[in-house]
């Protein structure tokens, strides 16, 4: 598992996501996306590092992600309220 393209990735789908459905929020979406992502990359990276070791299973590693993910939008959410 490329943990690069893992992260390209994630960024990529977050963009989409923000093209499709938050039309008059994308620009600060995007620029609060990219910040977030940035700042969440070293636990992103170590997780799939432990992913694939083997130390942390599939089930905690999408565990993990979706806090992120929760964070995110709890954040974005409160900044745009």
């Amino acid at each position: 598992m490329d943990f690069e393209q893992l992260f390209k990735d994630l960024k990529d789908g977050v963009l989409e996501i923000s093209s499709a459905s938050l039309k008059d929020f994308r620009d600060q979406f995007k620029e609060d996306a990219d910040d977030f992502l940035n700042s969440s990359k070293t636990r992103l990276e170590k997780w799939t590092k432990l992913l694939k070791e083997g130390s942390l299973d599939k089930e905690d590693f999408e565990f993990f992600v979706k806090g992120q993910k929760d964070l995110f939008k709890m954040n974005f959410l409160s900044r745009q309220g």
